[in-house]
């Protein structure tokens, strides 16, 4: 009986063993799945703003990114962007976007600056809103559009120009052959009241902010860490050996301290090499054997 019992201890252990190994593999997996979906998810992002005509600033990244982090959070939804000449944006037009909730979806114009960040998070906003119905559309923009300017890392003019153009589409009635229609109604005095202290002067002063300088830095040793990985200093100069790389200058890995040395030294040497005779005449030797190889693929 002694014998029994022990064998089927350690035999539940053994079973305990391997639930808890399997669900250590499910974690990770779940974390590598989560961590590519978030990469795949800037890479868009990234490619719909250059498309667009945008340029890639460390800022627009840093925006696209933050941005990509809130969709993902749970539940997780997919961001989608009009690219210009599609169906699409020719649908939503130059400044609308759509937030589905059901799907878990919200289709915009792409990311290429503070205000058009401001719009994807406001159709976010819509999203993580558990109390949004259809029928007080007022208060559920203004609520949205509270949560945009809650995550955003800029809040501008610009933000604060959509905002009130966005909330003035539906209080303000529209014209359409000459009658108005939509529009607030009385009953809607409260969430029209609500609206106005949101676009504000005092509130828009109370939120403007821009990204800090430490907080763009600590993005971009994210940045060089995702793409290149954990390194470590390696400037001659550098007092830290355990000091972690945030750039790459000249094909050496430099920390934060010693950037800006590493790009003098960098600017000294290419000076140096294109004053040089002998490295012109190297250069010149090489681009000509180039030439003559390409011309043979031509005549061949």
């Amino acid at each position: 009986m002694f014998e029994s019992g022990e064998v089927s201890l350690r035999s539940e252990r053994h079973n305990a063993d391997r639930r808890a190994a399997a669900d250590r593999v499910k974690a990770t997996r779940d974390r590598e799945a989560d961590a590519a979906r978030r990469r795949q998810g800037c890479h868009d992002a990234e490619l719909a703003a250059v498309d667009a005509g945008a340029a890639l600033t460390l800022e627009l990244r840093m925006q696209i990114w933050h941005i990509v982090d809130l969709a993902a959070a749970d539940p997780p939804m997919e961001l989608r962007y009009a690219s210009r000449g599609t169906w699409t944006a020719e649908l939503l037009g130059a400044r609308n976007g759509v937030s589905l909730g059901r799907q878990h979806i919200v289709v915009d114009q792409p990311i290429t600056g503070p205000a058009s960040a401001a719009g994807v998070l406001h159709e976010i906003g819509h999203q993580r809103d558990k109390t949004r119905t259809t029928s007080r559309l007022i208060e559920s923009e203004v609520t949205a559009w509270r949560y945009a300017m809650k995550h955003a890392l800029v809040w501008d003019v610009n933000c604060l120009s959509l905002m009130r153009w966005a909330l003035g589409t539906y209080i303000v009635p529209a014209k359409l052959k000459g009658k108005k229609i939509g529009g607030a109604q009385i009953r809607d005095a409260a969430d029209v009241y609500n609206a106005d202290v949101l676009c504000s002067e005092d509130t828009f002063n109370n939120n403007k902010r821009a990204i800090e300088p430490a907080a763009l830095e600590a993005f971009e040793a994210r940045v060089f860490r995702q793409e290149h990985g954990r390194h470590f200093c390696e400037h001659r100069m550098c007092r830290d050996s355990s000091a972690v790389a945030v750039a790459r200058v000249g094909g050496a890995f430099v920390c934060r301290s010693c950037k800006p040395h590493a790009i003098v030294d960098e600017h000294i040497r290419r000076r140096a090499r294109l004053s040089d005779p002998a490295q012109i005449a190297a250069d010149n030797a090489v681009f000509a054997e180039y030439k003559r190889q390409r011309a043979q693929r031509g005549r061949a």
